[in-house]
């Protein structure tokens, strides 16, 4: 049979700014006319009358967009599997006509796709593939591959209104003029990147080989790899604004500004008069060809780094991992490594020197170590518990250490969304940080760069943070994972079948596997697998893949959710976190609540999800004891950190088991549900 999961399924909706953890809110449906794509051809509608219709009767890419932009909006436009070229050319240069050359966007609208690498649309380098123009209305691309755009201003995608892309890959497009090879994002735009791979993307004479910014940008679990550019930002170039990167990875991308420009480069990252924070995030193997700068270059701007690692980059002159050169920026470190960079004239981890008026680099926390061309050059000010390997970082504030091997590991896979450097046993680096634990704003850090909790007992009997971007556990991470592989329930603790209805079944395999868990819903018994492997855990993290299939709840009798996932306290038996998923006038929606002290919930809201099938992960983490508050959970779908509910009052209950299934069915419920790939941690984000 053919795979029912192909790569990926898609949330319904835009994620709107907002919320309590770097500002996600619940994804909203949207609604509006829609348009189904039925060819492959590149043809157009000139009608306007509402219906996506070419003079051969077909509905095609630019048809829709022609229509959704005549149509008000907000409007969906679906794309389905299939290689979709761009074959009508711009007619003069600055085309601003949908019917020609690019697709301009000109009011609210989503395409869906069925995934990158299912879904291509290709501009066989005529113009770049999509122009959002200037405005305030919200645009969502998802599920698409975009390829081989080429513009003078943003190969495959120019935006200068409100566009969130999830789910993509933007490759192998070329900008000629001022900047963004693969994506340009305008002055006053904003732009939210999902879960997207920019890759193979060229500058050919300015900024920012992969994303050019200078209005609003933030990318979540992303992936910026193998970009050029021909001036500063390989990977990422920030020119004004503002720019969130987290549980990203920027690697593999060049800058070829020539030397004699002596103030610009920036392999992977290039940030100059705004606000930058990286967070939770990997920036490896990036090169400033001619010039300074391998991993980041600063100049002007006020940047923050907190659990971000900046392994094996290289610059040809100054700063191999970080160049803060001059016009009064600010580079904030806290908790990260920097850790095997070069430099041709120095500064291979940090390079603060030159320029007026001078800069600032602030360091707590962080470990430099193994860099060419020394650790750093330049002033740095310790905000203490720093470790340096030499001693040219002068570092002499409490807690730092000087002269000392961090004993890191390679760069690899340790978990989470990104590669780190891993602290491995007798490191001075554990347990040796602040013992306050704090983030940038004092406030106290909750977890390191892969999701793992700080602080954690590294193995000296005594819990506490370790210095860098890496949390050293002696514990065992993994509780469960089962796939279903084995054909049967027996991986698990209990479970409830009701005869047979909850069975192991070839037709519930989501993610190409062979085999899943089908639950057949046709009374009020409650279906689940139960793992009692949970000992009094503090912090459990939970992941499952899950299909609806148009499961119905009872919407007849009013009887709208189940919960599909619990984990439950034993003694006595409560309810600590659930997910909830909901059908009401036949749209789908999940939501995670969790149970506070006082004996009440809080809950996240309900986000909607299409029906198909999705992959969630819950966080839970028990607050560190009464009136403490700083418990938390966290809820993602598919790769999207959807919600964070934080300063929870929970320090009276621990996770002992979990059940997942068909809980709490209602009368009236009939259909049937699959799930897949069942994992829970002690620690780590799981992720796909």
């Amino acid at each position: 049979m053919p795979s029912r999961f192909r790569r990926r399924s898609w949330i319904a909706g835009i994620l709107l700014a907002g919320g309590a953890w770097g500002g996600e809110a619940p994804v909203h449906a949207v609604s509006g006319a829609g348009f189904i794509v039925d060819s492959t051809f590149d043809g157009v509608d000139n009608k306007l009358d509402g219906v996506c219709r070419t003079a051969a009767g077909t509905c095609t890419l630019r048809a829709a967009v022609t229509e959704a932009n005549a149509t008000a909006g907000p409007d969906v436009i679906t794309l389905p599997e299939g290689e979709f070229a761009l074959t009508i050319p711009p007619t003069p240069m600055f085309d601003a006509s949908v019917t020609t050359g690019d697709l301009e966007i000109t009011d609210a609208l989503t395409i869906n796709g069925a995934g990158p690498g299912l879904t291509i649309v290709d501009a066989a380098g005529l113009d770049r593939i999509f122009e959002v123009t200037a405005g305030t209305f919200e645009v969502t691309i998802q599920g698409l591959t975009l390829r081989d755009g080429n513009a003078r201003d943003g190969g495959a995608i120019f935006n200068a209104a409100v566009l969130h892309l999830a789910h993509c890959e933007v490759t192998q497009s070329t900008s000629t003029n001022s900047g963004g090879g693969g994506i340009q994002s305008y002055s006053g735009a904003t732009l939210t990147v999902d879960d997207c791979s920019i890759t193979q993307n060229t500058e050919t004479n300015s900024g920012g080989g992969g994303i050019a910014s200078a209005g609003v940008l933030t990318v979540r679990h992303s992936l910026i790899d193998g970009n050029v550019a021909a001036w500063a930002g390989g990977g990422l170039s920030q020119n004004g604004g503002t720019a969130v990167v987290e549980d990203s990875t920027v690697s593999n991308n060049q800058s070829l500004v020539p030397a004699a420009y002596l103030f610009y480069g920036g392999g992977g990252i290039a940030a100059s008069g705004g606000f930058l924070t990286i967070r939770n995030s990997t920036i490896s193997g990036n090169s400033a060809v001619y010039s300074g700068g391998g991993g980041l270059q600063n100049i002007g701007n006020i940047t923050t780094l907190v659990n971000v690692t900046i392994s094996g980059n290289s610059a040809a002159t100054a700063g191999g991992g970080v160049w803060n050169n001059f016009s009064g920026g600010t580079v904030n470190l806290r908790h990260s490594t920097i850790a095997g960079n070069t430099a041709g004239t120095g500064g291979g981890g940090i390079d603060a020197t030159g320029g007026s008026p001078a800069s600032y680099t602030l360091l707590a926390g962080t470990i430099l170590a193994n860099n060419a061309g020394g650790n750093c050059l330049g002033a740095m000010e310790s905000w203490g518990y720093n470790l340096d390997s030499g001693t040219g970082c002068g570092f002499a504030d409490p807690g730092d250490i000087t002269g000392a091997d961090p004993l890191l590991g390679p760069l690899a896979d340790n978990g989470g969304p990104t590669a780190t450097h891993a602290l491995l046993a007798l490191s001075p680096a554990i347990d040796a940080a602040d013992p306050a634990c704090t983030d940038y704003d004092g406030t106290p850090l909750a977890s390191d760069g892969r999701g793992a909790a700080r602080p954690l007992d590294g193995g000296t009997g005594t819990p506490a943070c370790d210095i860098g971007s890496y949390e050293r556990y002696t514990g065992t991470d993994l509780i469960l994972a089962d796939g279903f592989e084995g054909g049967n329930l027996a991986a698990w603790s209990a479970s409830a079948t009701d005869g047979g209805n909850l069975s192991v079944n070839a037709s519930a395999a989501l993610d190409g596997t062979a085999l899943g868990l089908r639950g057949v819903v046709n009374d009020t018994s409650s279906l689940y697998v139960e793992d009692d492997s949970p000992a009094d855990e503090s912090h459990y993290r939970a992941r499952f893949h899950f299909d609806p299939n148009g499961f119905n709840p009872g919407e007849s009798a009013s009887h709208f959710r189940i919960r599909i996932f619990v984990a439950f306290e034993e003694s006595p038996t409560r309810r600590l976190a659930a997910v909830v998923l909901k059908r009401q006038g036949g749209v789908f929606s999940l939501m995670t609540r969790v149970r506070l002290d006082d004996d009440t919930q809080a809950e996240t809201g309900f986000i909607a999800v299409s029906n198909a099938p999705h992959f969630v992960e819950v966080d839970w983490r028990r607050s560190r004891g009464p009136g403490a508050n700083d418990g938390r959970l966290g809820m993602w779908i598919d790769s999207i950190r959807v919600a964070d509910l934080t300063g929870l009052d929970n320090s009276a209950s621990a996770v002992d088991f979990a059940r997942l299934g068909a809980l709490s069915i209602k009368s009236g419920a009939t259909g049937t549900i699959y799930w897949d790939e069942f994992v829970s941690r002690r620690q780590t984000y799981i992720g796909r």
